[in-house]
């Protein structure tokens, strides 16, 4: 690493403290080195070539905050345009309800890690969405509701319905059958 890279590091951690230090080195202070008088710590950890490409032109403190908060924004959003994809694409086809709801609420929680979190309506509707006909009748009680549904008392209910309409189908398959002889 350049000399320069790692004493503009240096300035901009005195600058920024944790945060940005935290944020720049992927360390905290305290797990950083102290000087052998104990009184300064050392600042001279590894920083990403990267990271330190990006910043070592910047005159000012602000202006290579600025670099990284462009150079890494930019990942975030590419993230939340995969997921939202991602979620667009989840139905519930012939997984279980539990499997189906699964798998939207784990993308739904990387959403909001990603910072781009949904609202209770939109996680209904992208529910409700992608179940298939089956659950039309349901469907059309919650969203004929004044107000969204949550997602544990939506997770409830279509398990409900799923152990209702499997046990249908088993009474309809084991019924007896029978004959009538003239």
């Amino acid at each position: 690493m350049h000399k320069e890279g790692v004493s503009f590091v240096r300035r901009y951690c005195l600058l920024f403290k944790v945060d940005c230090a935290y944020s720049i080195l992927g360390k905290s202070f305290d797990s950083l080195s102290k000087s052998k008088d104990d009184k300064e710590p050392l600042y001279d950890a590894k920083v990403d070539q990267t990271v330190t490409f990006a910043i070592v032109k910047s005159s000012t403190s602000k202006e290579a905050w600025d670099t990284l908060h462009t150079l890494y924004a930019n990942k975030s959003h590419t993230k939340i345009f995969s997921l939202q994809n991602t979620l667009a694409s989840v139905t519930k086809q012939s997984h279980s309800v539990a499997e189906y709801l699964r798998d939207i609420k784990n993308v739904v929680d990387e959403l909001a890690t990603a910072g781009a979190p949904m609202s209770d309506i939109e996680l209904d509707v992208k529910i409700l969405s992608g179940l298939g006909p089956e659950y039309d009748s349901i469907s059309a009680v919650i969203q004929a509701r004044d107000f969204p549904i949550s997602y544990d008392d939506l997770y409830d209910k279509l398990i409900t319905r799923e152990l209702l309409r499997t046990h249908r189908e088993h009474i309809k398959s084991s019924s007896p059958i029978i004959f009538i002889l003239a």
